[in-house]
């Protein structure tokens, strides 16, 4: 079962850095980009939805002609991440918030 918790700004950010910097993801990848983008647009502006699009240009550096329908790269990308991210919660970060 799970409960939710209450976690502040703070929390987040310090947990977002903790990830960042703990090799869960290689720095100058595209995962480590969109998971500082991700995490970044989450704490400042959580109820904002997100497009495809605006991922692959903000996070990866995609062009602006850019076409999400024709280019999988953010859907892989999103999915690899999420693994990382469980594989990490599962193990290591199991008692972070």
């Amino acid at each position: 079962m799970f409960y939710l918790v209450e976690v502040t700004r703070e929390e987040k950010e310090r947990e977002l850095q903790n990830l960042l910097h703990s090799g869960m993801v290689r720095e100058r990848t595209q995962l480590h980009s969109l998971l500082e983008y991700l995490g970044t647009r989450a704490i400042e502006a959580p109820e904002e939805a997100l497009k495809e699009y605006t991922i692959g240009v903000e996070a990866l550096g995609k062009p602006a002609d850019y076409d999400p329908r024709l280019d999988p790269t953010v859907r892989v990308e999103v999915g690899k991440l999420r693994r990382k991210l469980a594989e990490h919660y599962q193990g290591a970060g199991a008692g972070h918030p």
